[in-house]
């Protein structure tokens, strides 16, 4: 394995990879010791959706039940859209308390309701169980019901004209925390809640929060529950669900072979590479011509049509000329295989961005139609409660965006409000300028605070010192590079990521020591999938961000069936400063 970050581009090779400008002969250390963490990782409880249907009746009979009741069970869930134990009059009153009990955990909790277009249209902030935020928007129309899911909290494609981008990735989602999104919406419109009366869920996007093809196996586990026939699924259509993507090529061609014809939307955002570079920056590693390739080969096996996803911005990316370049690509691949789909910039706090002007969308949408590509302007249902296409950021109310945070219950432990609100405001002002000291990521992300009853929910306090600590790295970063050069800063990077191979090279199961007796310990197979993914990552043969190894969540075990955490949390702590000098 060469240890390289796949970060700090300075080329684009013949396959497409990134290359690294070379070692120098005489690198500048780089201080790589042990950084504190600040808590430990956890998956969402097991829930019924996440469990296969043969799965569900080993967890029915190892509750003491019959194995009949999981079908019972997922006719409840999957076709009277509740499994509540009300609800479950054809099950004993014991049984009804054991089985929910045991198999469906609250996941989600309904936080605020926020409604336009006369109620049609509903959007919903969730609580996970962990603290963090997602949202989901059901809209209706006439003639169809969609609901537009999230995937993820937060994003780690960093998407600059995108609130969901910028907030960073929080963590992916379980496919039972997606599943759940749709159960819900599918209920409140069965319920008659949506104006219009009864009616059901028919079409779903996850076009929510998250890059969905990050989160492959969840969402692709939730396409299988929303197309199995009832009781053991929804029993929708593939063909009226859509998964988008920014162009992660290798999970657009694992689709490929899924043999489920859902729809691909590609959000595509620019035709050419160097566009594209700075708005989809994940196209530094899979470019343009890439992406449309793959997008085509999509199409050629299951014979859908793949939608081309193209936010309008203002004096950006709206020239004619980028019009007539994006037609020609697509019709470089053929014909009738792709539909575009241009969307108006729907405006999010704080970006420099606006959306075109009126006459120069309908130039860009005239250009495309001239090439003969299928073309439509996508609707902005949503945008006047933040609702619409990049407008997703789990805001609780308009101060989390000035800093404040949401206060625990009196029984429960936060993070001390005090020592939060001190610290961030030290930081601020000497982010700005405006305190003496300094602050560097490694600060950050040493830092701790009390645990008191009443506190500040501590995931949304780490969320932000994640944050915080990303921006840090990123002055610091742009501050070595001026003084030292790109070259020098490259090195370090390059060095640092070597101290990380002999423990990644280990094979599965030896990578860490065990934990003691009775000790709380991580899932070997989880910790070692993700060492995985970072060998894969610093070879160039898969992207990952800081993000993603610091919301890794992992099994737990006990003793020596599982890895020691510490070590664990100091290394992926080493393997996120790493990462975050790529960024």
């Amino acid at each position: 394995m060469t240890a390289t970050p796949t970060a700090t581009p300075t080329s684009r090779d013949a396959a497409g990879g990134i290359q690294v400008s070379p070692r120098p002969a005489t690198p500048i250390p780089l201080n790589l010791a042990p950084p504190t963490t600040r808590g430990k990782r956890g998956k969402p409880p097991r829930h019924f959706v996440d469990l296969t249907p043969a799965e569900r009746v080993d967890a029915v009979t190892e509750l003491g039940e019959k194995p009949f009741r999981a079908k019972q069970l997922a006719t409840h869930y999957f076709t009277h859209l509740d499994p509540s134990p009300a609800a479950m009059t054809d099950l004993p009153a014991a049984s009804r308390d054991t089985l929910v009990k045991g198999l469906f955990p609250q996941l989600l909790t309904p936080v605020r309701t926020m409604q336009a277009d006369g109620g049609t249209t509903v959007k919903t902030l969730w609580h996970l169980f962990d603290g963090a935020k997602v949202e989901s928007v059901l809209m209706r129309y006439p003639n169809r019901s969609t609901l537009c899911v999230s995937s993820q909290a937060g994003c780690g494609m960093a998407c600059p004209f995108c609130a969901t981008g910028q907030l960073g990735l929080t963590r992916n989602l379980s496919t039972a925390e997606i599943v759940e999104q749709v159960r819900s919406a599918a209920k409140s419109l069965a319920d008659g809640e949506v104006p219009g009366g009864p009616t059901r869920l028919s079409n779903l996007v996850f076009m929510g929060m998250g890059e969905p093809l990050a989160n492959y196996k969840a969402v692709m586990e939730t396409v299988r529950r929303l197309v199995a026939p009832t009781p053991d699924g929804f029993g929708m259509s593939a063909r009226n669900i859509t998964v988008s993507t920014v162009g992660l090529v290798p999970a657009i061609e694992k689709l490929t072979k899924e043999g489920i014809p859902v729809t691909l939307a590609v959000s595509l955002h620019a035709p050419d590479d160097e566009l594209r570079d700075e708005l989809v920056p994940i196209n530094t590693r899979w470019s343009v011509d890439e992406t449309l390739d793959a997008a085509r080969r999509y199409f050629d096996v299951t014979g859908r049509r793949v939608s081309i996803e193209y936010a309008l911005i203002k004096d950006m990316n709206d020239h004619a000329w980028r019009a007539d370049l994006l037609g020609e690509k697509l019709n470089a691949r053929g014909k009738g295989w792709v539909h575009c789909n241009p969307i108006p910039l729907n405006p999010t706090p704080g970006s420099k961005w606006t959306a075109s002007e009126r006459d120069v969308e309908d130039e860009f949408v005239r250009r495309l139609r001239a090439h003969g590509i299928p073309t439509t302007i996508r609707d902005t249902r949503g945008s006047d409660i933040d609702g619409a296409c990049g407008q997703l950021a789990a805001e609780e109310d308009p101060g989390m965006s000035q800093g404040a945070f949401r206060t625990v219950s009196r029984l429960r432990h936060g993070y001390a409000p005090a020592e939060v609100d001190a610290f961030f405001d030290r930081a601020r002002r000497v982010y700005e300028g405006k305190a003496e000291g300094s602050l560097t990521g490694r600060d950050v992300r040493g830092t701790a605070f009390d645990l008191v009853r009443g506190g500040y929910v501590t995931g949304a306090v780490d969320a932000a010192l994640d944050r915080l600590e990303a921006a840090f790295a990123s002055r610091a970063r742009e501050e070595y590079v001026a003084r030292h050069g790109r070259e020098a800063w490259t090195a370090q990077l390059a060095d640092g990521a070597r101290t990380l191979d002999a423990r990644l090279t280990r094979p599965d199961g030896e990578r860490f020591a065990p934990a003691g007796r009775g000790e709380p310990a991580y899932d070997r197979a989880d910790v070692d999938a993700l060492c995985r993914r970072l060998v894969a990552c610093f070879d160039h043969r898969e992207p990952m961000s800081a993000d993603e190894v610091r919301s890794a969540t992992f099994g737990r075990r006990r003793g020596a069936a599982g890895y020691a955490e510490a070590p664990v949390d100091a290394f992926l702590a080493r393997a996120v400063e790493i990462l975050l000098g790529t960024e």
